[in-house]
């Protein structure tokens, strides 16, 4: 028969200290409390404070812990706080290791029941997962595979806009073709592109709710092929695929002198250089338009570009040297002189909007956007140039990656002796016409504030 404890009270269990062994040295402290059999509370050096239940389970004698110890105080702030941790008063310990030897004695370990509670409540609550919840996974993960910020902030625009209004709220199990439907029919034929988007995404949130085990396997009702689509016209009937219109390369010189024209009195129009040095450079229209001094290197004549990782700038997955002409150069220094920084802002810092880039070639009166120039660009390869570049230098110049991920394993060169050939002859080009501008405006700086 288990000798027979005489039980402390809350006084006297907060009271407890750790043990002082002879050495004069802390050790753990273990006290039989009373009030329920087998219960301890164990006071570690630090003097933090745990439940130990020691009771028989299976012929063995086992030791289970049934939380940390706490005044009733501590156990409402703890709870307050939303912290999962549960620490028990007297009171409550003993209740619970009494809970506890009740199923030792049918043969049940508490531990394994507890688990099992748990995962039940956990297949529970996963079941009641809706839409918009099961989205949030889906951001993060996507947020940690994509290039740049913007990839994820029209996501989650997606979302707001119009996919969580219409099945955000519906539980992920109880999702059906007619859903996604309903949200598909005011945007398909007005934004067909978008639809397409939203629909794509749609269908990757619910195959990561199958996985997760909230839906049947291969019963996604976001499905396009052979699922939404025979509900909607052919995408190719309600969509024209329409490129960047670009200027005609043969007008590219006239182009240029009509574009530095703009540029009265010299250097007060930052959305000019920017163009002259997109064009110049071939890069997207955000990589001028945001670029850094410290990104340039004058006396190397190079640009370095980072890759979209670490700059919310382009779809490069790769940083790239981008050789600088002497036109180029001259842009440069006339913005000048600078060490770090964005080269070219507006009002009081703030970066060029991209619109004043783009709607240059249209109020000189082509038909173009800037960043149609790089069509302009690669329609001249394709015709005055055919043949005298390498397909590698073209498409370094360009930025476009590899296809083929096995050749660009092997691939490490940038060609860029050639490029610096290709881009001097491009700016030649550019500035062929009598009086060209690369001679007639002037490079002066702007005087320093």
């Amino acid at each position: 028969m288990p000798k027979e404890i005489t039980p402390l009270s809350e006084l006297q269990v907060k009271a407890i200290k750790p043990k002082v062994k002879a050495d004069g040295t802390l050790d753990v402290d273990k006290t039989a409390v009373g009030g329920c059999p087998g219960l301890y509370l164990y006071t570690q050096p630090a003097g933090t404070k745990t439940w130990v239940l020691r009771a028989i389970l299976n012929g063995k004698r086992v030791e289970f812990g049934l939380g940390s110890y706490a005044t009733r105080a501590s156990t409402q702030r703890k709870k307050a706080s939303g912290k999962t941790e549960t620490a028990l008063t007297l009171k409550a310990a003993r209740v619970k290791g009494m809970a506890w030897r009740e199923q030792i004695a049918d043969g049940i370990d508490p531990r394994a029941e507890k688990k099992r509670r748990r995962s039940e409540l956990a297949a529970a609550k996963a079941g009641e997962m809706t839409f918009a919840e099961l989205a949030e996974s889906y951001v993060d993960k996507k947020a940690a595979e994509w290039k740049t910020i913007k990839q994820v902030r029209t996501l989650k625009q997606f979302l707001a806009d119009h996919i969580n209004p219409h099945v955000g709220d519906i539980l992920v199990k109880d999702l059906e073709p007619e859903h996604f439907i309903s949200m598909l029919k005011p945007i398909y034929t007005k934004i067909p592109p978008t639809a397409k988007k939203i629909i794509r995404h749609c269908e990757q949130i619910v195959n990561l709710g199958i996985v997760l085990g909230l839906r049947p396997v291969g019963n996604n009702p976001a499905r396009w092929e052979s699922g939404l689509d025979v509900a909607f016209p052919a995408y190719k009937k309600v969509h024209k695929e329409q490129h960047h219109p670009s200027v005609d390369w043969r007008l590219m010189p006239e182009f240029m002198q009509k574009l530095f024209a703009l540029d009265t009195p010299s250097w007060t129009k930052p959305e000019v250089s920017i163009l002259a040095l997109q064009i110049l450079t071939v890069s997207r229209p955000s990589e001028a338009r945001l670029a850094r001094w410290e990104d340039f290197s004058i006396e190397d004549k190079c640009w370095h570009i980072p890759d979209g990782s670490e700059r919310d700038l382009h779809k490069a997955s790769q940083s790239y040297r981008v050789p600088l002409t002497p036109l180029a150069i001259k842009i440069l220094k006339a913005a000048g002189p600078k060490e770090s920084g964005r080269i070219w802002s507006i009002d009081k810092g703030t970066q060029v909007p991209d619109p004043y880039v783009s709607c240059i070639p249209k109020m000189l009166g082509y038909n173009a956007d800037a960043h149609g120039m790089r069509g302009t660009f690669r329609t001249w390869i394709q015709e005055p140039e055919a043949g005298r570049w390498s397909d590698d230098a073209v498409r370094i110049t360009m930025k476009h990656s590899l296809k083929d991920k096995v050749t660009a394993a092997y691939a490490k060169g940038d060609c860029y002796e050639e490029r610096a050939k290709l881009l001097k002859a491009w700016e030649d080009w550019i500035t062929k016409a009598k009086g060209h501008t690369a001679d007639v405006i002037p490079m002066r700086r702007r005087a320093s504030k």
